[in-house]
Protein backbone atom coordinates (compact mmCIF):
# COMPACT_ATOMS: atom_id res chain seq x y z
CA UNK A 1 0.00 0.00 0.00
CA UNK A 2 1.43 3.10 -0.94
CA UNK A 3 0.99 6.53 1.45
CA UNK A 4 -1.44 8.14 -0.91
CA UNK A 5 -3.78 4.90 -0.56
CA UNK A 6 -3.39 4.90 2.83
CA UNK A 7 -4.32 8.41 3.51
CA UNK A 8 -7.27 8.04 1.25
CA UNK A 9 -8.74 4.93 3.28
CA UNK A 10 -7.52 6.58 6.81
CA UNK A 11 -9.95 10.25 5.74
CA UNK A 12 -12.31 7.59 4.50
CA UNK A 13 -12.78 6.04 7.82
CA UNK A 14 -12.29 9.46 9.94
CA UNK A 15 -15.62 10.33 8.67
CA UNK A 16 -17.21 6.98 10.65
CA UNK A 17 -14.91 7.75 13.51
CA UNK A 18 -15.95 11.37 14.01
CA UNK A 19 -19.63 10.57 13.51
CA UNK A 20 -19.60 7.32 16.02
CA UNK A 21 -17.50 9.06 18.48
CA UNK A 22 -20.26 12.26 18.46
CA UNK A 23 -23.16 9.19 19.05
CA UNK A 24 -21.34 7.21 21.40
CA UNK A 25 -20.17 10.49 23.79
CA UNK A 26 -23.60 11.32 24.09
CA UNK A 27 -24.99 7.64 24.43
CA UNK A 28 -22.73 7.13 27.50
CA UNK A 29 -23.86 10.85 28.89
CA UNK A 30 -27.41 10.02 29.29
CA UNK A 31 -26.90 5.95 29.90
CA UNK A 32 -27.06 6.55 33.63
CA UNK A 33 -23.52 4.82 34.20
CA UNK A 34 -22.25 7.80 35.65
CA UNK A 35 -24.10 11.14 36.94
CA UNK A 36 -22.93 14.33 35.42
CA UNK A 37 -24.39 16.80 37.78
CA UNK A 38 -21.58 15.52 40.28
CA UNK A 39 -19.20 16.44 38.21
CA UNK A 40 -17.67 20.40 37.84
CA UNK A 41 -17.81 22.20 34.67
CA UNK A 42 -14.30 21.11 33.57
CA UNK A 43 -12.72 18.33 31.47
CA UNK A 44 -12.81 15.57 34.03
CA UNK A 45 -16.42 14.14 33.03
CA UNK A 46 -15.77 14.65 29.05
CA UNK A 47 -12.25 12.85 29.51
CA UNK A 48 -14.20 9.95 30.85
CA UNK A 49 -16.88 9.40 28.74
CA UNK A 50 -14.14 10.04 25.80
CA UNK A 51 -11.91 7.17 27.01
CA UNK A 52 -14.57 4.95 27.13
CA UNK A 53 -16.21 6.02 23.96
CA UNK A 54 -12.68 5.45 22.18
CA UNK A 55 -12.00 2.09 23.92
CA UNK A 56 -15.58 1.04 23.00
CA UNK A 57 -14.28 2.09 18.76
CA UNK A 58 -11.73 0.20 19.34
CA UNK A 59 -12.90 -3.04 19.26
CA UNK A 60 -14.99 -1.97 15.88
CA UNK A 61 -11.49 -1.71 13.99
CA UNK A 62 -9.87 -4.40 15.57
CA UNK A 63 -8.10 -7.14 13.44
CA UNK A 64 -9.30 -10.36 13.24
CA UNK A 65 -6.27 -12.32 11.96
CA UNK A 66 -3.80 -13.42 14.32
CA UNK A 67 -1.26 -11.45 12.18
CA UNK A 68 -3.00 -7.61 12.52
CA UNK A 69 -3.54 -8.80 16.22
CA UNK A 70 0.58 -9.10 16.19
CA UNK A 71 1.32 -5.48 14.32
CA UNK A 72 -1.53 -3.88 16.48
CA UNK A 73 0.70 -5.22 19.60
CA UNK A 74 4.02 -3.92 18.31
CA UNK A 75 2.84 -0.90 17.21
CA UNK A 76 1.29 0.31 20.57
CA UNK A 77 4.63 -0.09 21.86
CA UNK A 78 5.78 3.16 20.19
Amino acid sequence: MTRTQFKKKIASMKRDVNKYIDEETIRLFKCGGVDPTSYEDDYILPKIILKAALKNLSFQYMPLSPGGKREVLNLERF
